[in-house]
């Protein structure tokens, strides 16, 4: 029994590894914009 749900885990943790992989991207844009509003510059001119 044990084993089985340790199996669902591993199934589940590539697509989360997927999902995460595809949320830094974002993150990283978002980080970007932050320091740019930060330095009082509109992050869409910098683009």
């Amino acid at each position: 029994m044990p084993s089985f749900p340790g199996a669902a885990e591993q199934k589940n943790e590539p697509k989360n590894t997927e999902t995460e992989h595809k949320n830094p991207s974002i993150q990283e844009m978002t980080d970007e914009a932050n320091k740019r509003k930060n330095a009082g510059k509109p992050w869409w001119k910098l683009w």
